[in-house]
């Protein structure tokens, strides 16, 4: 049945531009981030359908890049997967206990791996920083100046790393 123009009231002749609301929108799958170094800097990639989070983000991470992730470059200074025993967050911190072979490496090799974790752990939700514990005590973080603190590290103490 056709009804006439002069019929139908003035405004449901216009044109709209806006969209009736579905009843359920569907969530795009979660993106985690990990990070792995290229070169001598460190950046994110991302893993999909992944829940977000330190200890998902950690068994990503530990998991060390995809084939298609390192035959585009990326690498990992992570020698051994057992050098982190696992992590905790609390109030925007994640502690990361990491075991006596984490002592092994060298300086340079334990920096790449601090600014992997600390890359990867602040990319999660809430998690501003990060602190490193062995044997259930605080250990000494290095920074990339070259200094040491005991204090938590974020992003901005490699400023130069993390691209």
């Amino acid at each position: 049945m056709r009804v006439d123009d002069d019929a139908v009231p003035f405004e449901l002749l216009s044109p709209s531009t806006t969209l009736a609301a579905p009843d359920s929108v569907p969530q795009e799958a979660a993106l985690l981030s990990v990070c792995f170094h290229r070169g001598t800097t460190v950046e994110s990639v991302h893993r999909p359908g992944a829940q977000a989070g330190v200890d998902a983000a950690l068994g990503f991470f530990l998991g060390g890049p995809r084939p298609e992730e390192a035959a585009n470059g990326l690498s990992t200074a992570v020698f051994d997967p057992s050098i982190v025993l696992g992590a905790r967050e609390t109030g925007g911190i994640a502690t990361v206990a990491l075991s006596p072979t984490f002592t092994e490496a060298g300086a340079q090799v334990q920096l790449d791996i601090i600014v992997e974790l600390v890359c990867t752990l602040t990319a999660q939700p809430g998690v501003g920083q990060v602190a490193f514990e062995l044997g259930g005590e605080r250990v000494d973080a290095p920074r990339g100046d070259g200094s040491l603190t005991d204090a938590p590290v974020s992003r901005e103490d490699y400023p130069q790393l993390i691209s």
